[in-house]
């Protein structure tokens, strides 16, 4: 089952066929509805199997294309909310460790050509990963109780040092996704101490993203912003909201509709904290 489920992962060309027969296979045991309980019954085999080389003292991370990638990825978006939750423990640190800024700044300091398509690989690679995190943490079937845990890591290795600004256009998808991230897991419930912890941190890049190119990405951190002032009445400094409240101001004249509404609802809670200041 295991092997198969691997070929599933990886092999368009037969992975119909593959799910129909793995479904088929999960409805004729007993107790088991579909082939999202089957790999929910099957996942430490499955987790282990594809992960294993991970293990290994080098300290390996998945390069682009690799077939691990793609499995973890088919294994993690079939497997319910509720089992990959259990699981955050195991899934956490795998996810961080391919979105870390160690790897991309060690190659960018490099002029070569052939650097330059390493550069590109890993920001694919990134972006495949990104993406997985953001279909677990806005997963509605995946109770918010379980990422809550893991959210200052999460947050901390992955998301906002992908949130800082690089130039090229895979870096700016990246950029997008990571302000989604960063909002599906602001929207799930994140706690008070973990917000005012980041803080520091998240504010000032934040409010260098709210004058990005991208409209999309503008609206993203506007809302996330909008999401800490409720999160934080009466806990930000002076001196961080005279910073943030020019550039949330600029964001009524954006040219981008859903990014003046996004701005106007932060700029609502401004009034109670500048009261309490």
């Amino acid at each position: 089952m295991c092997s198969l489920f691997v070929v599933v992962s990886i092999r368009c060309d037969v992975k119909a066929g593959a799910m129909r027969l793995l479904d088929s296979f999960a409805q004729g045991l007993t107790g088991v509805k579909d082939v999202s309980q089957l790999l929910d019954i099957y996942f430490d085999d499955l987790f282990e199997l594809i992960t294993k080389e991970l293990h290994e003292p080098t300290g390996a991370v998945w390069e682009f294309g690799d077939i691990n990638v793609k499995a973890l990825d088919s294994l993690l978006r079939t497997c319910h909310g509720e089992t990959i939750g259990h699981k955050m423990g195991k899934i956490g640190p795998i996810l961080e460790s391919h979105l870390s800024g160690e790897a991309i700044s060690s190659l960018t300091t490099a002029p070569s050509s052939e650097s330059k398509e390493d550069v590109q690989l890993i920001f694919q690679t990134k972006l495949f990963i990104m993406a997985l995190v953001q279909s677990i943490v806005s997963n509605p079937d995946l109770p918010k109780k379980y990422v809550q845990p893991f959210a200052e890591a999460l947050l901390t290795n992955a998301v906002i040092p992908n949130l800082v600004w690089q130039v090229g256009s895979h870096a700016s998808a990246l950029r997008k996704l990571s302000a989604a991230v960063l909002l599906s897991i602001l929207q799930g419930g994140t706690s008070t101490l973990t917000i005012c912890k980041l803080c520091p941190e998240l504010l000032p890049i934040l409010k260098s993203t709210l004058g990005d190119d991208d409209g999309i990405i503008r609206e993203l951190v506007s809302v996330s912003l909008s999401k800490i002032f409720e999160a934080l009445p009466a806990v930000l400094g002076e001196q961080a909201i005279d910073k943030l409240y020019p550039e949330l101001m600029k964001g009524l004249d954006d040219g981008n509709e859903n990014v003046r509404f996004a701005s106007c609802n932060a700029l609502r809670n401004f009034p109670p904290m500048c009261a309490s200041g």
